[in-house]
């Protein structure tokens, strides 16, 4: 649907555009320029806006990345991660680490712990060994 608004804004400008070239004054050239931007520019950049693609997906494959390398890091730290280690790791802000940490828990994916001494812990469940996915069972199986 964007495709569609964007090309009909672009043909909108410029047979907009077009007209105002054709049917005005030459000798009143702010009055021309002041039209011309007005009916004819502003369309087809907004037409050009429309056709842009969108960086969303971009930011959004970002995070599963730094998701998925948490996760990795957590495996490798037995099970459970910090802040402090996730901003020590990769280069991340102390709140965008917090961030994904939280977004995981949200997701089920890990858990909140808090320390004796009151400090976050993000707890990770174990995978499973590859002898326990041998011996997984169907859920239907009697």
């Amino acid at each position: 649907m964007r495709r569609f608004w964007g090309y009909g804004l672009i043909g909108f400008g410029l047979f907009l555009g077009l007209g105002v070239l054709l049917n005005s004054d030459q000798r009143e050239f702010f009055k021309l320029a002041f039209a011309f931007a007005v009916f004819g520019v502003l369309p087809v950049l907004g037409g050009l806006r429309l056709l842009r693609p969108k960086a969303a997906p971009l930011a959004a494959d970002a995070d599963r990345a730094w998701e998925a390398e948490l996760m990795r890091l957590a495996e490798r730290r037995g099970g459970a991660l910090t802040v402090a280690e996730a901003v020590a790791h990769g280069d991340l802000e102390p709140a965008r680490a917090e961030s994904l940490l939280d977004g995981l828990c949200r997701r089920g994916l890990a858990e909140h712990r808090v320390t004796d001494d009151g400090q976050i812990v993000y707890a990770f469940a174990a995978a499973p060994t590859r002898e326990q996915k041998r011996a997984a069972e169907g859920v239907l199986d009697d």
